[in-house]
C-alpha cells in the first residue's frame, strides 16, 4: 500500500525517524546501528489493521530485518458491529422487562484489546449504542454509569470477541 507513514523510534533517546511507503508499499531505514527500535505503522483513513501496528525489534551487527504490516480496506457495513441498549433496570434482573425505561445520553466506550482503538459514543433517545465496521479481534465495551444511577445490576465492562470460530469434527 503506498502512502503509509512508518515511524522508527529509538526508545531510550526518543529519536524519531519517519518515512512513507512507496508506490509498491515498501519502506526502509538505512544506516542503523545495533540496538533496539520501535517500528510503527499509522493506519490510513478508510483502512484497519490486520496485524499489530507496533513492533519492537532488536538489530544485531550487519543484520537486515523485514517487518510487514497488513491493512484492510473498510467497506461500510461489511464488518461486524457491537450494539446494545442501556436501560433503567428497576427490578435488577439484568434484562429489560416491560415498563423499564431506556436511558439516553449515557457514555459507552469501545476499546480494542491492544489499546490501539478507543471509540466513545452516547446512547440515543432509545438508549441504543452501536460500534460498526470492526476488524476481527477482542474488544471491551464499558458503560459509564450516569450520576443518578450509581448502582448497576449488570457488569459495567464486558469483553466481546468480534468473529467467533466454531470447530466441528466428524464421527469416527
Amino acid at each position: 500500500m503506498p502512502g503509509v507513514r512508518i515511524s522508527l523510534e529509538i526508545p531510550r533517546c526518543g529519536l524519531l525517524l519517519s518515512t512513507m511507503t512507496d508506490s509498491n508499499g515498501t519502506y526502509s531505514f538505512a544506516g542503523l546501528i545495533m540496538g533496539t527500535y520501535l517500528v510503527t505503522a499509522q493506519d490510513t483513513p478508510g483502512y484497519c489493521s490486520t496485524t499489530p501496528n507496533i513492533f519492537l525489534v532488536e538489530i544485531g551487527f550487519g543484520q537486515k530485518i523485514e517487518i510487514n504490516f497488513g491493512d484492510l480496506m473498510v467497506i461500510p457495513g461489511c464488518f461486524p458491529a457491537i450494539a446494545g441498549q442501556v436501560l433503567e433496570d428497576l427490578n435488577a434482573s439484568g434484562e429489560r422487562d416491560d415498563g423499564e425505561p431506556l436511558l439516553s445520553n449515557v457514555l459507552v466506550t469501545l476499546s480494542s484489546e491492544d489499546g490501539a482503538l478507543t471509540i466513545r459514543v452516547f446512547t440515543d433517545e432509545f438508549g441504543r449504542y452501536q460500534f460498526e465496521d470492526l476488524a476481527p479481534g477482542r474488544y471491551t465495551v464499558t458503560e459509564i454509569n450516569p450520576h443518578e444511577y450509581p448502582v448497576s445490576p449488570t457488569p459495567d465492562e464486558v469483553n466481546v470477541p468480534v468473529e467467533v470460530h466454531f470447530g466441528d469434527r466428524g464421527a469416527s
